[in-house]
């Protein structure tokens, strides 16, 4: 990661949130993105320790000793201290948005649900710079069934 300021230039930094993040991973696009980027097949996820990520189920219980049919989850990824694997999978599932920023010239960090985008102000095209990235970063995002957290995301 460069280091604008040690170097005395002036940055402009977009702090980008998540919404829903782990919750919102289409796992057909997880799986997807792990086969594709990664190498890893559908198979070798099933095999992840602690973490059913394929064919997961979820169902409703009430109060009283019924449940719910069964049903299969389609959408996110296991979350809490039983599966440590949720923020790996989340982390493995927006790696190619890298790829993008990186396209475009920009620089990132990207830490869970977060992603920051920055880049010196050197030259006078370096905020329409840093506005494409994050036009391109939104639109990846889209496409992959997240979402920006408008109220936790800022310049």
């Amino acid at each position: 990661m460069p280091s604008y300021a040690d170097d005395k230039k002036a940055t402009l930094l977009v702090a980008l949130d998540l919404s829903a993040a782990f919750d919102r991973i289409d796992i057909d696009t997880l799986v997807r993105h792990l086969k594709l980027t990664f190498g890893i097949s559908s198979s070798a996820v099933q095999l992840l320790p602690g973490c059913a990520v394929l064919d997961r189920q979820k169902a409703v219980c009430p109060c009283w000793d019924s449940k719910s049919t069964p049903a299969i989850c389609e959408f996110g990824v296991p979350q809490g201290s039983v599966h440590v694997l949720g923020p790996i999978l989340h982390t493995l599932h927006v790696a190619p948005v890298a790829k993008v920023i990186q396209s475009l010239g920009a620089d990132h960090t990207q830490y869970a649900d977060d992603t920051q985008l920055f880049i010196s102000l050197s030259t006078t095209s370096s905020a329409n710079t840093l506005d494409n990235c994050l036009a391109a970063v939104y639109n990846w995002f889209t496409i992959n069934g997240l979402s920006l957290n408008p109220d936790k995301s800022d310049a």
